[in-house]
């Protein structure tokens, strides 16, 4: 469980004695247990509350999304223990499972998490994950967990440590391992299965009455009915999440935007080489406040091809922004950079792209012809002067290249609502746009 200690310490001060008088002091936690201290002397009274979302531990495998595994299930005390058992969606566990106990209605009525309201992940607030342990963590998705048994990453023995029964999965890349117990599941009022079978929960819908699970027996990803008391294994991510598409070049897609806290938000725009989003609206995305230029798109002064378009006829040999103007590289690390033209080209080339809607969000869900495996653009529009136009309507993301025929322009993936089509094309540099980074293998 997690604990959250109170601790209040009291001091009887009274003038003129100094004889140290024998107290108790008493620490309620928040299971209801109160452990008692006798002490000789207290000097004052205070509250000190400590959330120990940061206290848990986890295991870097070495996976190309960066995923970090918690060592242990919500409410175990080691990676033996089995843990609390949750509904999907609900935060706090319980024994009796099923659908006349399930907090979002039953078979025939839904609440939430359907396909009337579009919302296909659990939300922060229905994530026991996020409720238990603290906003750094989370259930995996679906793709997370696909990831983790994926033998081109981890090799899986179902085996039995200190005693228990369970899978443990190892690391190809560096050899660091998680054990993952045989915890059995809940349905209805019968507990099931304990060291034999043992489900884990995703954070994903498959439909109205099924959610995403690992079934660690059999080892596969597979689909089971929200109402079942199952495991949660957390996860973390080292920094920014990245899905690997099995693209030829070998390129990682993150999974958000720069700015962004999940994957439908649009996140920060930006002008096309800065690194640094506008403070809108006290300045504004057009070429008077452009880094790169006299005041025109006719006065460049970096990453111009073209002499026309130069100040004073300035030309150089960039054609491709610098780490140093790279604004995924400057704001998630040096391993990430914006796309290439190419990288977009090749995303659109190996890709269905299908116009969608994901927890609640407008957008394009980019699925790979090669394994499956997806992520999701939400419609941003773009920042001209101080406003953003077409926020519902279109999307601009930056690659990194310039658009060599007309330099005061630079390639951007583009889509639209009313169109089908998308495609890599031009956008005014001066103009504020998305950026979803790329990291390689």
């Amino acid at each position: 469980m997690n604990k959250k200690y109170f601790i209040a310490v009291l001091l009887l001060m009274i003038a003129g004695l100094q004889t140290a008088w024998a107290q108790s002091v008493l620490i309620k936690l928040s299971d209801n247990r109160t452990v008692v201290y006798n002490v000789n002397k207290v000097e004052n009274i205070s509250f000190t509350e400590n959330n120990c979302a940061d206290n848990y531990e986890y295991v870097d495998l070495g996976l190309p999304s960066g995923t970090l595994w918690a060592t242990c299930n919500i409410g175990a005390e080691s990676p033996e223990d089995y843990g609390d058992y949750f509904a999907w969606g609900e935060t706090e566990p319980k024994t009796s499972f099923g659908w006349s106990t399930y907090s979002f209605g039953t078979k025939d009525n839904l609440s939430k998490y359907t396909s009337n309201d579009g919302i296909e992940e659990l939300l922060p607030e229905d994530d026991a994950a996020v409720a238990n342990w603290g906003s750094e963590w989370k259930i995996p998705s679906k793709e997370q967990l696909e990831e983790l048994i994926n033998s081109n990453y981890t090799t899986t023995v179902w085996t039995t440590q200190n005693g228990v029964t369970g899978r443990l999965i190892t690391s190809k890349s560096n050899g660091k391992s998680i054990f993952l117990p045989a915890a059995g599941y809940y349905f209805n009022d019968n507990y099931k299965e304990a060291g034999n079978q043992g489900n884990y929960w995703s954070r994903t819908l498959y439909n109205n009455l099924n959610a995403c699970q690992l079934n660690i027996k059999q080892g596969y990803v597979g689909v089971l009915e929200r109402g079942y008391g199952m495991s949660i294994r957390p996860v973390r991510s080292a920094a920014h999440e990245f899905i690997d598409l099995g693209l030829p070049s070998g390129t990682l897609w993150a999974t958000s935007n720069v700015g962004a806290e999940s994957p439908e938000d649009v996140g920060d725009y930006f002008a096309w080489g800065e690194t640094e989003p506008k403070d809108v609206p006290t300045e504004y995305y057009n070429f008077t406040n452009y880094l790169y230029c006299k005041g025109t798109g006719l006065t460049l002064t970096k990453y111009c091809s073209q002499s026309s378009y130069g100040y004073n006829g300035f030309t150089d040999e960039l054609t491709e922004l610098l780490p140093g103007d790279d604004a995924a590289t400057i704001n998630w690390g040096s391993d990430c950079q914006m796309p290439s033209k190419e990288q977009f080209q090749e995303l659109i080339q190996y890709s269905t792209i299908t116009l969608t809607t994901q927890n609640g969000v407008s957008g394009r869900k980019v699925t790979s012809n090669i394994n499956g495996k997806s992520i999701f653009f939400p419609f941003t529009g773009y920042f001209f002067e101080n406003g953003i136009s077409d926020k519902d309507k279109q999307a601009y993301y930056w690659s990194r290249s310039l658009y060599t025929s007309e330099p005061a322009y630079s390639q951007a993936l583009t889509f639209y609502t009313n169109i089908n089509n998308i495609s890599c094309s031009r956008q005014i540099r001066a103009f504020g746009c998305c950026v979803r980074p790329v990291r390689k293998q």
